[in-house]
């Protein structure tokens, strides 16, 4: 909210700015300097020589406001900032139910992941059992085609084995 400005007294107006200084210039009848096929004929140009800028001479005298003048004007600030500190309240109100919802959000994010990281360990745990027991089965079927390879190889006796090196000689 902005404030109501406060008229100048018009005792008061002419020294408190300087207005533009402007001068004017005739030019004659001259070539357009971007076409030259256009002509411009003679007339006058006003050109600001200086800008308005405010007087900073002081003043012989210093009128200051009135009474009247200033309470509303200090009613008129105290209102402003009542204004402006409802908004900030109402906008950190604002931010803060935001906040509170996006941390809500997170907790039930967090949960989720919680339950899934679970599931996974126990996936990775059934994995581990099931791998070991495999390998026990696999063991427990090699030890019996062993022993069932041994029970069906025939059985060399050693008299066989003693005639067939007598005569490699």
């Amino acid at each position: 909210m902005l404030l109501a400005p406060e008229p100048l007294p018009s005792t008061r107006q002419p020294n408190v700015w300087h207005p533009d200084e402007v001068a004017p210039y005739v030019l004659g009848r001259y070539v357009d300097p971007r076409d030259p096929n256009m002509v411009h004929e003679s007339h006058l140009v006003y050109r600001r020589e200086k800008p308005s800028r405010p007087n900073l001479t002081p003043p012989a005298v210093v009128v200051l406001p009135s009474s009247e003048v200033a309470g509303p004007s200090a009613a008129h600030v105290l209102q402003f900032y009542r204004d402006a500190l409802t908004a900030e309240l109402n906008a950190q109100r604002t931010t803060s139910e935001q906040i509170i919802e996006h941390s809500r959000q997170l907790q039930q994010s967090v949960g989720t992941l919680n339950e899934q990281a679970q599931s996974l360990r126990q996936s990775v745990e059934e994995g581990a059992r099931l791998r070991s027991q495999w390998q026990d089965l696999t063991g427990r079927v090699d030890q019996l085609e062993r022993r069932l390879r041994e029970a069906q190889a025939p059985a060399e006796t050693p008299q066989s084995n003693a005639s067939a090196g007598w005569f490699r000689r």
